[in-house]
């Protein structure tokens, strides 16, 4: 079920509406919170939407599940800017260049 409320936000999100993207992606995560995706995906509009004090904890969440940040952040740059935020500091020696 986490799978079709995240395909419902790439919907949503790509037809512009970000709030209710946000709202279908929160609940993607509150089913399958081990997925970074999900987190990556809910990190992204809450960026866009300027939260980012609750984009920077999904995207936390995200890198936690996944270290692979290069690959991770591919296609997310309005997230890269984030890593910068001291509570993303652990991450900083794997920040994709």
């Amino acid at each position: 079920m986490g799978e079709a409320w995240n395909n419902l936000g790439n919907v949503l999100d790509e037809g512009g509406d970000l709030e209710a993207a946000a709202r279908a992606y929160e609940r993607a995560v509150a089913m399958r919170p081990e997925e970074a995706t999900y987190h990556l995906n809910h990190a992204s509009v809450l960026a866009r939407l300027g939260d980012a004090s609750a984009a920077i904890d999904h995207l936390a969440a995200a890198l936690e599940l996944s270290l692979e940040v290069e690959r991770l952040l591919q296609g997310y740059e309005e997230l890269v800017p984030l890593l910068g935020d001291p509570a993303l500091r652990r991450f900083r020696g794997s920040k994709p260049s």
